[in-house]
């Protein structure tokens, strides 16, 4: 019964595995494509809409005019990956198990979401690794949005990122009075217009190897 049992989870860890999708959004696509690589969707909202755990979207280059909502989870062992060479406006992050690596995020003009936040994350277990969020828009002195990246939520990771032209007299990085097991590592922090580099609330916070630039 026991190697019987072993058989069947094998299986379904497999199929899971499978299961997994790898999604494309371009500014050249649509978004009634099937969003394969050579049929890209062309919103990310989209693709944030019809990802599911396990899977990949890829964002490839340009301007996404979009303040995304990543509301669908992943789970442990099948994370939602958003990954990419695009520029994002902002994104509010309430799902759980999500990586967000490798796009830009924030655009100073456009950030237009409730928070003033480049990145939002209310939800746990959100890794945003080695994004840029540059919150100053070409050619303008300074930024509308306030905070490149905040969470109120549990266990989340921003590591790796360049964050800079942050404005409106917050902070560049937040952790609320609602957050626990936050972790800020190794990102760079530059350009401050105005306000502080970081804002640590919560229960058992942790910022390592920072680096801060004029």
């Amino acid at each position: 019964m026991k190697f019987l049992s072993a058989i069947i989870a094998t299986f379904l860890f497999i199929a899971g595995v499978a299961d997994a999708a790898s999604y494309y959004v371009s500014k050249t696509g649509s978004d009634t494509n099937s969003g394969a690589q050579a049929s890209p969707w062309l919103t990310v909202a989209h693709a944030a809409a019809v990802a599911s755990a396990g899977d990949t979207v890829t964002i490839n280059p340009g301007t996404y005019s979009e303040d995304v909502t990543l509301s669908k989870s992943g789970t442990s062992t099948a994370r939602i990956t958003f990954t990419g060479s695009g520029l994002v406006q902002s994104c509010s992050v309430s799902g759980n198990y999500i990586t967000i690596t490798h796009v830009s995020v924030g655009d100073g003009n456009t950030v237009n979401n409730s928070t003033s936040t480049a990145i939002n994350c209310t939800g746990s277990h959100i890794l945003v690794d080695t994004v840029t969020m540059n919150l100053q828009s070409p050619g303008t002195p300074a930024a509308s949005a306030s905070i490149a990246w905040q969470s109120s939520g549990a266990n989340n990771t921003v590591q790796n990122c360049d964050i800079s032209h942050t404005a409106g007299g917050f902070a560049a990085i937040v952790m609320t009075g609602t957050s626990t097991n936050n972790l800020a590592f190794n990102n760079k922090i530059h350009d401050i217009l105005d306000g502080d580099a970081l804002n640590i609330w919560g229960v058992n916070n942790i910022i390592r190897v920072m680096r801060f630039m004029p």
